[in-house]
């Protein structure tokens, strides 16, 4: 991997690709994420991980979390 200082087109450059690979997998990342959380072993997973994903989830709709 190059840093960003050795990326042949700037720093600039290789922030904004990583700004739309993640732009671009947000859709699929919430639908993940949205699944997990409606799986019936949810209960698993800890209520502080339950309430971070919860609050992720309400931000990524524009919901108040």
């Amino acid at each position: 991997l190059l840093s960003t200082d050795d990326h042949p087109n700037g720093p600039e450059w290789t922030e904004d690709a990583a700004n739309a690979r993640l732009i671009a997998a947000a859709p699929d990342l919430l639908a993940m994420l949205k699944e997990i959380m409606a799986d019936s072993m949810i209960w698993q997973i800890g209520m502080d991980t339950r309430d971070r994903a919860k609050a992720a989830i309400a931000k990524a709709i524009g919901a108040a979390s």
